[in-house]
């Protein structure tokens, strides 16, 4: 009786062996398996080079009826910059998040102004106008881009107003100054609030249309 139970437990341990084991199909390796990437999104009327640009701009667009882009060639190169505009609430016009240009194929970051203490505006004539907001000073800069560049020139030097000095233990200085950090200038009040107007709303804009990301 002993040996009969011993021969029945070892052939027991052999069918456990040659038994194949069953293994359960993984629902999410067989979708990625079967199921292609999307596409990339093509972008009618938009060169190539600016596709990953828009695309990178959709996915951070809080709403796609807020963000935008147009297509402007603003200095005459036969090459179009993407201005890509943002439309903030209240307010009539959108405003300027950023400009690429194009070298050959590859898009070329050129100037960002990502939040509500930076504007930027652009004159008919190309020249792009940039006023930048801090606790204790404002600068006004201008810029162009010259033919077929990839980067942009500035024009003109900061101006100043309410300057304080970083050196706690001095008095700050008040008033306009005209030119950098290190070689300002002092100016009058008039000529301070004319440069302003200029900047923040610089003569004959250029006028972009506002095509929706979304």
């Amino acid at each position: 009786m002993k040996r009969l139970i011993a021969l029945l437990f070892a052939l027991a341990l052999l069918g456990a062996c040659a038994a194949p084991a069953m293994v359960e199909n993984d629902p999410t390796t067989t979708e990625q398996a079967t199921t292609a990437a999307p596409a990339p999104r093509e972008w009618s009327g938009v060169p190539q080079g600016y596709w990953a640009v828009l695309e990178h701009a959709t996915g951070h667009a809080i709403s796609s009826t807020t963000m935008g882009y147009s297509l402007v060639d603003i200095n005459n190169d036969g090459v179009p910059e993407l201005i890509i505009l943002r439309w903030w609430s209240g307010f009539d016009e959108p405003s300027i998040a950023a400009i690429y240009t194009l070298d050959g194929d590859e898009p070329v970051y050129l100037r960002s102004f990502n939040d509500v203490r930076s504007s930027g505006r652009v004159a008919e004539d190309g020249t792009i106008y940039v006023t930048t907001y801090r606790w204790e000073f404002r600068t006004q800069s201008s810029f162009v881009l010259e033919s077929h560049a990839t980067e942009l020139t500035r024009l003109t030097a900061w101006s100043i107003d309410n300057l304080s000095l970083d050196n706690p233990e001095e008095e700050p200085i008040w008033g306009y100054f005209r030119g950098t950090w290190d070689d300002r200038q002092p100016i009058t009040a008039e000529e301070h609030y004319a440069a302003t107007a200029r900047y923040y709303s610089p003569p004959n804009p250029m006028q972009f249309d506002f095509i929706p990301l979304g």
